[in-house]
């Protein structure tokens, strides 16, 4: 899993860059950028990418083709 970036302030605290995601649609081949919501890390399998939440493993989100709605074949 990939961390974060971090950006350091003017008074010292650390603020958190949501991580820009590139993925792309293995049924119609359309590739595009989303941002990763805080508390989900990324996982993969051979189905394609999706994202679990970190406190609750069993809420799982499919990344879904903005041009082709399908869930599964997205790397």
């Amino acid at each position: 899993m990939r961390k974060e970036f971090k950006i350091p302030k003017k008074d010292g605290k650390e603020i958190e860059k949501p991580e820009e995601l590139r993925l792309v649609c293995r049924k119609c081949n359309h590739d595009w950028v989303e941002t990763r919501p805080k508390g989900y890390c990324i996982r993969y399998n051979h189905k394609g990418n999706f994202l679990v939440n970190i406190k609750d493993k069993t809420d799982v989100r499919f990344f879904k083709c903005p041009k082709c709605g399908e869930r599964k074949n997205i790397g």
